[in-house]
C-alpha cells in the first residue's frame, strides 16, 4: 500500500505515458477490424441460436425499435434512425415473399446491418488532441475548484496555491489498481 507523503510534493507518473500505446487508442486505430470481428462473432451466435426464427427475431426488433423511437427518442440516436428501421422493415417484408433460402440470406444480411449499426454507435471515437485538451482543462478546473474553498488559508500558511495532486490524498491499493488499469478499464 502506498501513502502519499504530506510533506513532499508527490505526483503519480502516468501508467502508460505514450497515448498511442493506450488500449483505447489501439482500439480506435483498429476500429474497423474490431467492428467486423464483433459483428461476425455476434452474428454467428445469433444464427446458431435462431436457426429458423430469424424472421421473427427481425420482426420483433423492428416492432420494439419503432415503439422506442416513438416513445422516447434518445439524444444519441443517429438522425436517420427512423429511416434506417423503415428500410429494415421494407427489406424484411420483401424477404418474406422469397423462397426460404433467399429469405434466410436476406434475413442474415439484415441482422448483419443492424449489428454493424449498433457496433458503430458503441465503438465511438478517440482523438489524442481532444483527450489532451480535456486532461489539461479538467486538471485546471479541479485545481481551481479544490483551491477555491481554502485558497486564502493555504496561501497564508504555505505562501502558494496547492497543485491538484497536493489536494487529493490517495491511499489504499494504488499500485494494484495501476497494474489493473493496464489490463482493463478502471
Amino acid at each position: 500500500m502506498r501513502l502519499r507523503k504530506k510533506d513532499k510534493r508527490f505526483k503519480f507518473p502516468h501508467v502508460t505515458p505514450e497515448i498511442s500505446e493506450w488500449p483505447i487508442h489501439e482500439l480506435y486505430e483498429n476500429r474497423d477490424a474490431v467492428k467486423q470481428s464483433v459483428v461476425d462473432i455476434t452474428a454467428a451466435k445469433i444464427f446458431e441460436r435462431s436457426d429458423k426464427d430469424l424472421s421473427d427475431l427481425i420482426a420483433k426488433s423492428i416492432y420494439m425499435e419503432r415503439i422506442r423511437i416513438k416513445a422516447s427518442t434518445w439524444k444519441v440516436d443517429p438522425k436517420d434512425e427512423k429511416l434506417f428501421w423503415k428500410g429494415v422493415h421494407n427489406t424484411h417484408t420483401e424477404g418474406l415473399k422469397k423462397s426460404p433460402e433467399e429469405a434466410r440470406s436476406i434475413n442474415e444480411q439484415i441482422i448483419r446491418n443492424i449489428l454493424e449499426r449498433y457496433a458503430e454507435e458503441i465503438l465511438g471515437n478517440f482523438k489524442k488532441k481532444t483527450f489532451k485538451f480535456a486532461r489539461k482543462f479538467l486538471t485546471a478546473l479541479f485545481s481551481q475548484l479544490l483551491n477555491a474553498a481554502g485558497g486564502k488559508y493555504w496561501t497564508k500558511i504555505y505562501g502558494k496555491r496547492l497543485q491538484l495532486q497536493e489536494r487529493i490524498i490517495t491511499h489504499g491499493h494504488i499500485d494494484e489498481i495501476r497494474e489493473l488499469s493496464k489490463n482493463a478499464t478502471v
